[in-house]
């Protein structure tokens, strides 16, 4: 299987301590898992993730080309992508190594659950028992294709979370109007996309006493302070 939608993040190469940045895009079946080094050109920036690919596992595991270029530190995210059972994918990546993140597969399975998967509503359906109910947390950004069958015969329910558009804005932002409801209690923490690692080691430490941890997408400066 596959990613839903495109996803990526920015992070720090161990061993060069060079800034890189990473994005995971959906591929199409029998892809594999390839990685393309956008700072390369043609048949240089291609590079399979399998095992007759590497080329080094000192410090961390390398693979390379027929062209002598190579990833290193393919390790956590190849260990990430195997968990949640996805076998194609396309990795951009701007140099010769993944960025190492907080030392962990974490932040990568972190991105491949926001990205979500073409196959998972219809897993879902699969763990549910009959009349159970399955919850969509966020907007695909594609059409999705349902096992339909499995919904009627289970006798299965499908709930959205934000159905309730503008009125259930407007009625929240009408309880903080009227002190009824405070968010800053529970929103404690905003980071950027950038700072992923740190958001993750916020949340799971409750470092500053984190409640509700806020990830944005890039562009949106880094804030990582309790909320006023």
């Amino acid at each position: 299987k596959t990613l839903k939608t495109e996803i990526g993040c920015t992070g720090v190469a161990l061993h060069s301590g060079r800034k890189t940045t990473l994005t995971l895009k959906p591929a199409a079946e029998n892809t594999g898992i390839r990685i393309c080094r956008t700072d390369l050109v043609n048949g240089a920036r291609e590079i399979g993730v399998n095992w007759d690919n590497v080329v080094d596992t000192r410090l961390a595991t390398t693979v390379g080309n027929d062209h002598g270029s190579t990833v290193s530190t393919v390790e956590h995210l190849a260990a990430a992508l195997a968990g949640c059972e996805i076998d194609n994918v396309l990795i951009d990546v701007d140099g010769p190594e993944i960025p190492i993140m907080d030392g962990s597969s974490a932040p990568f399975v972190f991105l491949i659950e926001c990205a979500g998967t073409d196959t998972a509503i219809n897993e879902a359906a699969q763990m549910v028992n009959r009349g159970g109910k399955i919850c969509l947390a966020a907007f695909p950004h594609k059409p999705v294709e349902v096992d339909i069958a499995k919904f009627v015969i289970n006798n299965i329910y499908l709930y959205g979370i934000r159905g309730e558009g503008k009125s259930g804005t407007h009625r929240a932002m009408s309880f903080m109007a009227e002190k009824r409801f405070d968010a800053s209690l529970i929103h404690t923490h905003t980071f950027s996309l950038d700072d992923l690692p740190e958001a993750i080691r916020h949340a799971k430490e409750r470092i500053d006493d984190a409640i509700k941890v806020v990830v944005k997408a890039r562009g949106v400066e880094r804030v990582s302070q309790a909320a006023e």
